[in-house]
């Protein structure tokens, strides 16, 4: 898979590991960027808090639990997954799906949502669970898209162990994907997912 014509949606997206010993300001300031995109400064940004939780993930797998996704040798976007979280419900929760702003838009936020079914899936997780807010309708759309529903709500933002009590009226909302929404996801992109180490990985 390679890109055509110059299209974004066509560029592959590689991972690599994101070091949150050494990069953790990098993520900081994603999750600050995203975070004022959604909620405006009208609610305090907890970075260390966030920080805390990732380097938390990171630590249950620092190959796989937090990653840049790379375009070339530009960091376009950072994915972070909860390899614990909900795992004796057969659930991979993905706590941050993020792109950097001037690659928005452009049909690439997929390949994330690819990575998170290629870490998932060998470990027998049937879903993908996460949290969008309520009044990001952008997001909520893109979700829709590929196959997530509405599952519930949650007064909830973020990790419970930084910012439970500052932002219990939020209301974010839970999504989840079914097993057969994966896989008709995975055979719909027939796309190859390669990782830091040049491994690909072809969904079919």
């Amino acid at each position: 898979w390679k890109e055509q014509g110059g299209r974004a949606a066509d560029a592959n997206l590689w991972f690599r590991p994101l070091d949150m010993q050494n990069e953790a300001a990098w993520y900081r300031a994603a999750r600050q960027d995203a975070w004022l995109d959604i909620h405006g400064p009208r609610i305090p940004f907890d970075g260390e808090g966030f920080v805390n939780d990732a380097l938390r993930c990171w630590r249950q797998d620092p190959a796989q639990a937090v990653v840049c996704a790379m375009r070339g040798d530009e960091t376009v976007g950072v994915l972070q997954l909860d390899l614990e979280r909900h795992a004796g419900q057969d659930v991979g929760y993905i706590p941050f799906v993020y792109m950097t702003p001037q690659h928005r838009k452009q049909g690439l936020g997929v390949q994330l949502i690819g990575q998170a079914v290629s870490v998932y899936r060998p470990l027998g997780r049937r879903y993908l669970r996460l949290r969008c807010a309520p009044d990001n309708a952008v997001a909520q759309r893109f979700y829709r898209k590929y196959g997530f529903i509405k599952v519930g709500e949650d007064g909830l933002v973020g990790s419970e162990m930084c910012i439970r009590d500052s932002f219990r009226s939020i209301g974010e909302i839970y999504w989840i994907r079914t097993e057969s929404s994966v896989t008709a996801f995975c055979r719909s992109a027939g796309r190859i997912w390669r990782s830091a180490a040049g491994m690909n990985t072809i969904f079919w």
